[in-house]
């Protein structure tokens, strides 16, 4: 293997305890090479040489998710998407961007700010919040 992003795919999934499988391989590869959080639909198109189904792209998203490879973005789009974590980052909370134009989602780094004060109901409490910024990216303004 002579591909230096996919064997820091290998590498990560060694490091997760995870069998490296070629799907698996290939889904995490493709992340990593996209560089900002990425729907499966997306990835679908990114590992077709590998004839890999819809079914098979979810299970494996879903598997690295719960190992702590990868993190679900949720935006307020409909498309659920995906970004890779990297050694030790699990706790680390950003913000995104997400252009309308073209629905590509972008990290914004540094610290997500706290939650404003707000009135809860009895009883009620906040366990998390996201930070979620809408507009238009460079190429599309």
């Amino acid at each position: 293997m002579s591909d230096p992003v996919e064997e820091r795919a290998v590498e990560m999934l060694r490091s997760a305890h995870l069998r490296v499988t070629g799907p698996r391989v290939a889904v995490l590869t493709a992340m990593l090479r996209r560089q900002h959080p990425v729907a499966a639909s997306d990835l679908i198109d990114d590992v077709a040489s590998m004839r890999l189904s819809e079914v098979t792209v979810y299970r494996n998203l879903n598997r690295l998710a719960d190992s702590g490879v990868v993190r679900r973005v949720d935006t307020t789009e409909r498309r659920r998407r995906f970004e890779v974590l990297d050694a030790g980052e699990s706790d680390h909370e950003h913000a995104h961007f997400v252009c309308d134009g073209c629905g590509t989602v972008t990290c914004i780094e540094g610290d997500v700010p706290p939650v404003a004060p707000v009135s809860l109901p009895d009883g009620y409490r906040v366990d998390a919040h996201r930070v979620v910024l809408h507009g238009r990216c460079a190429t599309c303004d």
